[in-house]
């Protein structure tokens, strides 16, 4: 082990490369600049430092305080979405709890630690009845400034799921984060989410009792007859994203939204 020590600029750019590249790519690269980069045991300890590391489920809503604080921002949009991944489960020694279940969700808020035993036939049990996370849910916070330097977005939570949700969950998780980003003087103007087709069908929930203030009320559209919702939002912008890609590559499908079908040949796409 060498005593080399680093300038700050060389460090923040080694932890960059590690976060964004990976850990081979890291060792490649170091591999063939000898003692121009800090160990990767350097690097842990730099993430570990400078609160990078997530713990699964929770929301780092003070991280997020302090991070538009430090910005003097106040205005921000929320995105959703999801990416497949490898299912493995692993212990983390941080929270003393197992990752890679899928995560059990209360009104659409996932629970943090939920798998944490001390027991070896509990784990067991979960291995038989559980299943393995297949996606990874992830929320980003993107800051709202004129300076480019500031609007680097932030991530909020990550936590592993099958994928299988309803609309109800979606709008409780999002009235949560709304109400937690108000009570810290963050403004929410927006919110995004990748949803895949069977999301898009109307799925009837009850009135929900949204508890936000701040601005007048928004009612949902009367031409949305393909959006079963009985609820008035306020302050929140309802986009749904669809991957349009999905539809280019297939020029003849048609893809149902309620009981419209929307397909790739319409006046928008063909319109030079």
């Amino acid at each position: 082990m060498n005593n080399y020590r680093y300038h700050d600029l060389v460090q923040r750019f080694a932890l960059a490369l590690y976060i964004l590249g990976g850990k081979y790519t890291y060792d490649f690269v170091r591999l063939n600049l000898i003692c121009a980069l800090p160990c990767p045991t350097t690097i842990t300890s730099l993430i570990k430092q400078s609160n990078f590391k997530l713990n699964e489920s929770e929301f780092r809503f003070n991280f997020l305080q302090e991070h538009f604080i430090s910005k003097n921002i106040k205005y921000s949009f929320v995105s959703e979405d999801s990416t497949a991944v490898v299912k493995k489960i692993v212990y983390d020694t941080a929270t003393n709890s197992f990752v890679g279940f899928c995560t059990p969700l209360n009104n659409g808020i996932p629970i943090p630690h939920y798998f944490r035993t001390e027991s070896f036939d509990q784990l067991k049990e979960w291995f038989d009845s559980i299943q393995k996370a297949g996606f990874l849910n992830l929320h980003m916070i993107q800051p709202i400034s004129e300076s480019i330097a500031n609007s680097s977005p932030f991530i909020l939570s990550a936590y592993g799921t099958d994928n299988k949700f309803t609309l109800y969950d979606i709008v409780r998780k999002w009235v949560y984060i709304f109400n937690e980003c108000s009570s810290r003087h963050i403004r929410i103007v927006g919110y995004a989410t990748g949803m895949h087709q069977f999301q898009f069908q109307p799925i009837p929930i009850p009135i929900l009792e949204l508890e936000l203030v701040g601005i007048g009320r928004i009612g949902i559209g009367i031409g949305w007859n393909w959006l079963e919702l009985e609820l008035e939002l306020v302050g929140i912008g309802w986009n749904w994203n669809w991957n349009w890609s999905e539809l280019v590559k297939n020029w003849s499908e048609l893809v149902g939204i309620g009981q419209e079908l929307v397909g790739i040949d319409m006046e928008l796409i063909q319109n030079n």
